[in-house]
């Protein structure tokens, strides 16, 4: 398994790579894809999401009183929309930052979905959060 990994503003953004489809618990029928041609991708790029995340983004009180340096990887599927669904923690941290990290994942606008063969296909991402969030 190869692992592509872009770090920016306090956030690493991580697509694991397979050639498999992943196996899902939606109700959906449609295949959830780990590895695609074309990733989903915050509107705007790299940039619009940092802005986002600074914008929206608290740090924990019981993270900053316990000096706190940790990540959350919160996983997500991108539907062929752009909507995400099957919001979750992969990683956990305690200290409040958990869910301040699916907090705010919540209220991320929809994505450009990912593409297979030209396809807009659901794509699961897993999104690295650093503490404390700068």
């Amino acid at each position: 398994m190869k692992l592509l990994q872009w770090k920016w503003c306090g956030i690493a953004l991580c697509f694991f790579v397979s050639l498999s489809v992943v196996a899902q618990n939606n109700t959906s029928r449609e295949p959830v894809f780990s590895f695609v041609e074309q990733p989903p991708s915050f509107k705007g790029g790299k940039d619009s999401l940092s802005l986002f995340l600074r914008k929206h983004f608290v740090n924990p009180e019981a993270a900053k009183s316990a000096n706190v340096n940790c990540k959350v990887m919160v996983k997500f599927i991108v539907e062929p929309t752009g909507q995400l669904s099957d919001i979750e923690l992969a990683w956990s941290a305690g200290h409040g930052c958990d869910e301040e990290s699916l907090r705010v994942v919540k209220l991320f606008p929809p994505w450009e979905p990912g593409r297979q063969s030209g396809k807009a296909v659901r794509v699961r991402v897993h999104l690295t959060l650093n503490y404390p969030f700068q």
